[in-house]
């Protein structure tokens, strides 16, 4: 420990001695003196060291030695709640919680004490009674006592015995009997000074030996506790310390040496005491206040004038000022000072925590309807038990939650980074607040901490407090808040800003996020004014659309220009501007970069704004003045002036704050002056060389302190050249006040290589140079320098050509506007920006820029990689490869993630088409591939066409390379799920036939209408779509071979992957003996889910299947197919994501984003009317799996989707179809008519659809459970009929999946909320999860994602799909308006195991069903799905 305790000091020791007592053995961070609450000395201190091993050495020299004639004590203190620390036994002492006894015993303990005293008062009064003992005493009584005359006792001493009766009764708190403090009484308060003077009377007129020894019967517990409730022990400005070490000794020597003091005022003469009482009540009166409004100063230094009192109270002028003091004539340190009105007091009250002498003073306000010693007493109960008034409107954290500190009682000595690392033992720290006081710079002894983890601030906060730190017990608490007031009831109303107002708070609290902004970030307004006064025009001019060129190019070149003026001011100034260029560089604690200023700002204002908050160093404003660099003395200062301005309206903008980086100020560096010709030749040079230079490497550079102010950059270069060649040689300098650049008094030395940077560390150590003897040591700055330098940086690409590539390019902008930006700077080859493979013909967000020569090249490059903004959006410059394109951008993200990649070429000589592994730029279609099943329950494809060529090349060749990246995939979910179906040992032969012939016949069909209609755009994607699939067959089979002619499939191959869906309703159709879908089995739920306010559109779906069928790749589809033969145009729908199965096209699930904007989804309804298979035929209808594919790629809105899909009807695959348009939604927007949301349902030989925009925008949601929406529908297909035999479980609205959307959708309000209800299943619980006539009566099947293998398998269960089966929810998709344009979505793979146990094969019941390639644990959390 740093701290110790001192005892036994001899009376007049004063704090200013005691304190130089010990300022010789080190740094003395506290040093208190302890007086009772009058001012009585009480005999021991405390001394706060920095170290501990100061504070032994002040305990070894001074321990058991004199000071006058006093032998005192030291001895170390212990913590607070130390449990080795000894109960404290003085009144004075606080109580503690950990020393009091459990109440019981107290209780038991108090009526034993009772039962002594009354057994002891009982013997006294028989004693009384005793005659024989009467006489004993008469005899030994002294002779002053002894009566003259018999009849002397009846008339003086039984008053005087009856009196002191009456008074011990009265109050036997009085009685200073074995307490050891000479001021007890004085303690009692001055209402009680006149009983004490009786009491003293009746002493001294003689007490009967009787009175006397009852009066010195020792106090019990009981009557010390009464005495000791009036007195309230110690205030003020040592509570902290008092807390811990007033309590950690039990030690009586610091008290005893009272005891002759005691009694001396018990025998003292009734004269003295009148004469005391005089002055008492003379000083009573003169402490009565004089006015109403009273305020109380406590703190002040004891010597303090009235004159000082009056000026800390400036401009207010005190009626009176009274300078407290205890009944000895000592000064408290407290100050009463009477003022004149209620707003004075408001005044007085605001110079709290200022300091008078160097004293911190705390300012109360004194309440004048009660006594002051009651006010006192309350204060210093508030103090005893060391809590804090919070104001009406703050309240305390919690710290479980917040994970904030407040710290208070630290040194005034201690840095921020000593807190740092006491605190960072227990967790890593996110902030660290430590204010200063801003006149002496000096900490103001209290702290804020924030813990990254709040658990750790739990653990700090038990640990720490009363921690003995730097010779201080520091003292922790939650840290408060203002509380949050609650919104009008209008706040969301038309015209409310509440959205605002938390938009700036977000803003702000975000606002110390290392990169919020680009470091040169300039305001679109603010550049165009400074353009507008740059060119002597006005702002109106230079954004006038209607002149010549485009406004955002304008903007973009003006913006450009002011950029390189600001840099060049900055480079002139002594700014790093590579520091800037880090992207995770160490940022400063001092130096902000304040941005989107205004235009015409001066230096004046700023420091005007920004001095407030602390001393100002450096403040730099370009002439432009739209970016300025503020620069504080101090950290903590900069950090209150960032958290208090960041986002602050300044003029009318809001300011964007930054911290800059370590290292921004560097010292200029003195060039010598070179003519034209020399300049000219040395700048050629370095173009010469710019290409050969290499990085320094790391450890190369030296740090050398302890430099001559007079020492030269030569001088140094001379020396440590003797070690090896240097490449840069430079001396920190920094400018003074009138500009001449001085020495800081270290440098850096650079070798070329780190062996001669070693040599010289060893030879040079501790050299002389110009008198000052060198330190040197390997520079940490550089070596982390050049760590950063290996991430990347726009311009660490070397320049290997004249082509630029341009990435982030608003989707806004056109070639024209481009070239018009870059034509600025040299004249252009070409300009080329790729398009999406969709309708739209968007280009993709970025482009190459080919100038005709190398420097023009640069000069555009140097200009624009800064910080060019066009449409709002920075531009992004790297150097090209010489032929990089699109597709080596996506091939190289590709093989960064270790995909498996296959591309079509098409043989120019023999016109075949072959599939090679790796990526070829003469693609005509390639996939990249990614197994991740292990780890996440995912496998990731691409398959991207180039339309260089026909689109049925490409929609074969498409088939081709999925087949050749996925074959082994293809084989294993063949095996687990189509293995054996209507194969040479299937029973069901006559089935199997009835298919065959049905599938053969309608194939048939389909390529008939192909040859009749080939330039139908239907017609035409169903033949892309069977040339797909047919390469998918042949690329499998390695029989890879464009068709010519009619395609020709295997019935039972390829095929039954497209047909899973519609053969469930086949076997119906086909009657098949024992059918795959038992009655009721769900297929799939589906949410849509409007956020309150519009502010999002969420679209979810959960697929329901067999879990063999687990085997799930992740899709993306990139085709550069046309509508039709005869039509450029691409397709709306010809870029697709969706979730899906090896050896299928397209989803199954279903579940598609897609490029045309739309999403498409559906949960199956299935058929229980028999009478409709009749509508089930080969001839006239396509299955529903290729009306699926086409209505997505030809449909640009819901209702063309719906239009397509429907021609054709097959019956087969009957399922409720939702179709969002995220074209007409956008975020915040309230009046969205129609157009937004189609529902369309299919049954044989219905087909229904509506939109349902407004139901969906009234309710706020839309739920599907495979229950049937439209009444007809519902109808048609049986359901009324199920509802009658098996009740409400077949209904629409009271199905328990219904009621649980219904009741959980409320709780939806973001993505995570979303997938948490897409993946409940709490069955065992819920109420809305039992069923009628099971048993046991939950089920795992009522539920969003059902579990039906949590079934028991011995249960009794109405009907098939409420049993046990390894069939349930196998997944979820979620996306978003945020997500869809980037085709993202959040998807989580496998059974629920959110509220139930994860699936394990080899623990259920299914263990022995084919599974080839899956996890045996299905546990996987959902992921975020990007694409390459």
């Amino acid at each position: 420990m740093s701290r110790v305790i001192v005892k036994n000091l001899p009376n007049g020791m004063k704090e200013e001695r005691f304190r130089s007592m010990f300022a010789a053995f080190g740094t003395v961070t506290d040093c208190s003196l302890k007086f009772t609450k009058d001012g009585k000395f009480r005999k021991f201190g405390f001394v706060g060291f920095k170290s501990e091993e100061e504070a032994n050495s002040a305990l070894q020299h001074f321990h058991k030695s004199f000071v006058d004639t006093s032998r005192v004590t030291v001895e170390m203190c212990k913590a607070f709640g130390d449990p080795t620390k000894a109960k404290a036994w003085s009144k004075h002492t606080q109580s503690s919680g950990q020393d009091k006894a459990p109440a019981s015993a107290d209780t038991d303990k108090n009526k034993k004490n009772k039962k002594e005293k009354k057994e002891l008062n009982s013997t006294l009064d028989n004693l009384e009674e005793d005659q024989g003992f009467k006489e004993f005493l008469s005899v030994h009584q002294n002779r002053s006592q002894a009566p003259t005359w018999a009849n002397d006792t009846l008339q003086q001493t039984t008053p005087d015995s009856e009196r002191t009766k009456t008074q011990g009764k009265k109050k036997p708190a009085s009685d200073d009997y074995l307490n050891f403090d000479s001021d007890q009484s004085e303690d009692e308060g001055e209402e009680y000074v006149e009983d004490e003077g009786t009491t003293k009377g009746a002493l001294e007129s003689g007490l009967s030996d009787m009175d006397y020894l009852r009066s010195k019967v020792a106090q019990t517990d009981e009557t010390m506790e009464q005495g000791e409730e009036k007195d309230d022990g110690e205030g003020g400005d040592d509570e902290d310390e008092d807390r811990g070490a007033v309590q950690q000794h039990a030690d009586s020597a610091y008290e005893s040496g009272d005891r002759d003091n005691s009694s001396k005022t018990k025998t003292s003469a009734s004269s003295e005491d009148k004469k005391q009482r005089k002055a008492k009540k003379t000083a009573k009166q003169e402490m009565e206040p004089t006015t109403e409004f009273t305020v109380k100063l406590r703190g002040a230094p004891f010597n303090v004038k009235e004159q000082q009192i009056k000026e800390f109270m400036t401009p207010l002028k005190p009626a009176a000022i009274r300078i407290g003091k205890n009944e000895s004539g000592n000064r408290t340190g407290y100050v009463y000072v009477d003022l004149r009105s209620e707003e004075e007091v408001g005044k007085a009250l605001k110079k709290n925590k200022d300091y008078i002498g160097g004293r911190y003073i705390e300012v109360f306000c004194v309440d004048a309807n009660r006594g002051k010693g009651q006010r006192d007493i309350k204060e210093k109960e508030i103090d005893r038990n060391f809590t804090r008034q919070l104001k009406e409107d703050e309240e305390e954290e919690d710290v479980a939650e917040s994970g904030r500190l407040f710290i208070r009682n630290l040194p005034y000595t201690c840095t921020e980074e000593e807190i740092k690392e006491l605190f960072s033992k227990h967790g890593p720290l996110s902030e660290v607040l430590f204010p200063i006081d801003n006149l002496t710079k000096k900490p103001k002894g209290f702290a804020f901490i924030t813990y990254m983890i709040p658990e750790n601030a739990v653990t700090a906060l038990a640990k720490l407090d009363g921690h003995i730190f730097q010779g201080r017990m520091i003292h922790l608490l939650p840290s408060t808040v203002k509380k949050e007031k609650a919104e009008s009831s209008d706040a969301g109303g038309p015209g409310s800003s509440s959205y605002k107002r938390q938009k700036d708070a977000k803003n702000k609290a975000s606002s110390s996020s290392s990169h919020n902004w680009n470091s040169l970030f300039l305001g679109t307004s603010a550049v165009a004014d400074a353009i507008a006064e740059k060119y002597n025009t006005t702002k109106s001019q230079v954004l006038d659309h209607e002149s010549k060129g485009s406004v955002a190019v304008r903007m973009a070149l003006g913006e450009t220009q002011i950029v390189q003026e600001t840099r060049q001011f900055l480079l002139d100034n002594g700014v790093s501007l590579d520091s800037f260029s880090q992207a995770a560089a160490e940022r400063s604690t001092t130096v902000i970069l304040v941005k989107n200023l205004p235009a015409g700002v001066v230096v004046s204002e700023l420091e005007e704004l920004f001095s407030p908050h602390g001393s100002l160093g450096r403040v730099l404003l370009p002439p432009s003045g739209l970016t300025a660099i503020i620069e504080f003395l101090e950290p903590p200062e900069a950090k209150r002036a960032f958290t208090r301005l960041a986002y602050s309206k300044f003029h009318h903008v809001p300011l964007y704050l930054e911290w800059a980086p370590v290292g921004v100020f560097v010292a200029a560096k003195l060039e010598p002056v070179l003519d034209k010709e020399e300049a000219v030749k040395e700048e050629k040079e370095e173009e010469e060389d710019e290409d050969e230079e290499e990085e320094s490497a790391p450890g190369s550079t030296l740090f050398i302190k302890n430099l001559n102010f007079s020492t030269t950059e030569e001088t140094l270069q001379e020396t440590f050249s003797k070690c090896g060649k240097i490449t840069s040689c430079t001396i920190s300098k920094k400018k003074d006040k009138t500009g001449k650049l001085l020495s800081m008094g270290y440098g850096f030395v650079q070798y070329q290589m780190a062996e001669a940077a070693q040599k010289a560390l060893r030879q040079l150590q501790h050299c002389t140079v110009d008198d000052h003897q060198l330190e040197l040591k390997i520079s940490e700055r550089a070596t982390r320098t050049t760590e950063v330098s290996r991430k990347k940086k726009q311009v660490d690409k070397k320049q290997t050509g004249s082509k630029i590539l341009v990435r982030n390019v608003p989707f806004q902008a056109s070639v024209r506007e481009i070239r018009e930006l870059f034509c600025t700077f040299g004249e252009l080859k070409t300009v080329r920006l790729p398009k999406k493979a969709a309708g739209s013909g968007k280009h993709r967000g970025f482009g190459f820029i080919d100038f005709l020569t190398k420097q023009d090249a640069k000069r555009a490059f140097a200009a624009l990689c800064h910080s060019t903004h066009l449409y709002g959006r920075r531009l992004v410059l790297e150097w090209a490869d010489a032929e990089e394109t699109v597709e080596t951008l996506r091939r190289k993200t590709a093989e960064h993630f270790h995909a498996e990649i296959r591309t079509a070429v098409l043989d120019k000589q023999s016109g075949q088409l072959s599939v090679l592994e790796g990526f070829r730029e003469d693609f005509v279609a390639w996939a990249n591939f990614t197994d991740d099943i292990a780890k996440s329950g995912w496998s990731f494809l691409e398959v991207t066409t180039s339309n260089k060529y026909n689109d049925s090349i490409q929609a074969y060749a498409a088939g081709a390379v999925e087949a050749a990246v996925t074959s082994q995939l293809i084989y294993k979910h063949w095996m687990n799920t189509l293995m054996g179906y209507c194969g040479p040992f299937t029973s069901q032969t006559g089935y199997c036939a009835r298919l065959k012939a049905f599938i053969t016949a309608n194939l048939q069909w389909a390529q008939d209408q192909i040859e009749k209609q080939p330039n139908s755009p239907y017609w035409y994607q169903v033949r892309l779509a069977l040339l797909q699939l047919k390469g998918l067959e042949d690329s499998y089979n390695d029989e890879l071979s464009f068709p010519v002619g009619p395609l020709s499939f295997n019935p039972f191959g390829f095929l039954l992957f497209q047909l899973g869906g519609d053969l469930e309703d086949l076997e119906s159709a086909l009657n098949k003996s024992s059918q795959t879908r038992p009655l009721g089995s769900g297929s799939c739920s589906a949410l849509i889910k409007l956020l309150p306010n519009n502010k999002e559109l969420l679209v979810s779906h959960d697929t329901w299947n067999t879990y063999q069928s687990m085997l799930r790749i992740m899709k993306k589809y990139i085709f550069a197919f046309s509508v039709s033969p005869l039509a450029n145009d691409l397709l709306p729908g010809g870029t697709q994501a969706f979730s899906s199965y090896p050896g299928s096209i397209f989803s199954g699930d279903d579940f598609y984003i897609l490029s045309s904007g739309l999403v498409t989804l559906e949960t199956t309804i299935g058929n229980s009317n028999p009478a409709l298979w009749k509508f089930v035929q080969p001839i006239g209808t396509i299955m529903e799996w290729l009306r699926n594919i086409v209505a997505n790629r030809l449909a640009a809105t819901g209702k063309e989707w719906a239009e397509i899909f429907s021609k054709y009807n097959s019956g087969t695959y009957n399922n409720q179809w939702m179709i969002v348009d995220y074209n007409h939604f956008t975020p915040g927007l309230p009046d969205m008519k129609e157009d937004l949301f189609v529902v369309l349902e299919q049954i044989p030989g219905f087909i229904v659809y509506t939109d349902k925009t407004q139901e969906l925008l009234e309710k706020g949601y839309w739920a599907s459970y495979n229950i049937p929406y439209y009444e007809e529908i519902f109808n048609a297909s049986g359901c009324n009929e199920l509802v009658e035999k098996f009740g409400p479980w077949f209904s629409l609205d009271q199905n328990p999946r219904a009621q649980l959307f219904r009741r959980n959708q409320t709780d939806v309000t973001d993505v995570d909320s979303m997938v948490r209800l897409m993946r409940y299943n709490n069955f065992k619980e819920d109420p809305l999860s039992k069923c009628e006539g099971c048993d046991p009566p939950a089920n795992g099947e009522n539920a969003i994602s059902a579990r039906s293998d949590l079934n028991p398998a011995n249960g009794t269960y109405p009907f098939g799909a409420l049993r046990q089966r390894q069939h349930g929810g196998t997944d979820m998709k979620l996306t978003s308006y945020e997500m869809f344009r980037e085709y993202g979505m959040v998807a989580a793979s496998g059974p629920t195991w959110d509220q139930v146990p994860p699936f394990q094969w080899s623990t259920s019941p299914y263990k022995d069903l084919m599974h080839m390639g899956h996890p045996d644990t299905w546990a996987f959390k959902p992921i975020q799905v990007t694409w390459t």
